[in-house]
């Protein structure tokens, strides 16, 4: 709960309202708040509490961000730290992801931050693959052999179910950003967003939690550039019918199990049974 309050303060301090607002909608009723909901506890909180802080500190043309941009990358760095303390392996992807999206015109101006973040996690994953070897511990990686059969088989099971519970309603801005996208850039866009999550997700036992993971960064950064675009004198109507959409759209998560939770369950477990009993 402490880490859904301090992404509020965040998003409330941006000074775009459209911006603000399709934020706001996208984390606190997308998967972002239903993997955190879901996995209380565990180092999702760190990871994507991270991935929300360095997406709202890049430069992304004229966003009326309040952060001023000396302050920007301390804010960048230290949502860099709480993603690595969360999980370096999916670090790892989510910079290469928007490594990967940077190639795309649209998005050049966050090509340092990636290629440093991508950086900073390639080089604290081999640190710590090396103190762990030293007391004969294996890596996350390692968990990819002796799971790659429930792995795939969750996946292939509830295929279409994962692939909307990654991003739930924020796949229309993933595809009207595919479709803005000049020839040249849509590959990076489409590798990126869809391509790149997909092989990882169906390489990992936990299904929508990882491609939230890996995918929370370049997904409202997504968001944040389609904020921009959007006139002032349509912004009502477009917030109010992002809220709609996200309010009715069911947002999923697919387990390491194969189970499917629906997001009232949530509601129920983490709020109203824990504090009855």
């Amino acid at each position: 709960m402490a880490a859904l309050i301090f992404l509020t303060f965040r998003v409330i301090r941006l000074r775009n309202e459209v911006e603000r607002g399709l934020l706001f909608v996208s984390i606190f009723l997308g998967p972002i708040v239903i993997v955190l909901l879901g996995n209380i506890g565990r180092n999702d909180v760190f990871l994507l509490t991270g991935s929300v802080l360095v997406a709202l500190s890049l430069p992304i043309g004229n966003t009326g961000h309040v952060v001023p941009s000396k302050r920007a990358g301390g804010i960048s760095f230290f949502g860099i730290f709480l993603m690595l303390i969360g999980n370096p392996e999916q670090s790892v992807v989510a910079f290469l992801l928007l490594l990967l999206i940077s190639f795309s015109s649209n998005f050049r101006s966050i090509r340092n931050c990636a290629a440093f973040g991508l950086a900073i996690s390639l080089t604290t994953c081999a640190l710590l693959t090396i103190w762990a070897s030293a007391f004969s511990v294996g890596s996350r990686f390692g968990l990819v052999d002796d799971f790659y059969r429930q792995s795939i088989q969750n996946f292939l099971t509830n295929f279409s179910l994962v692939i909307f519970s990654g991003y739930g309603f924020i796949w229309i801005a993933v595809i009207l950003v595919i479709l803005w996208s000049k020839m040249r850039d849509l590959p990076w866009v489409v590798l990126s967003t869809v391509m790149v999550p997909v092989v990882v997700v169906g390489l990992t036992a936990d299904q929508t939690r990882v491609w939230v993971g890996i995918t929370a960064a370049v997904s409202l950064v997504l968001v944040r550039f389609l904020a921009m675009r959007i006139p002032a004198d349509h912004k009502y109507l477009v917030l109010g019918s992002t809220f709609v959409v996200a309010l009715f759209a069911p947002t999923l998560e697919v387990t390491y199990a194969g189970e499917v939770r629906s997001p009232l369950q949530y509601i129920y477990f983490v709020l109203i049974n824990r504090m009855t009993n």
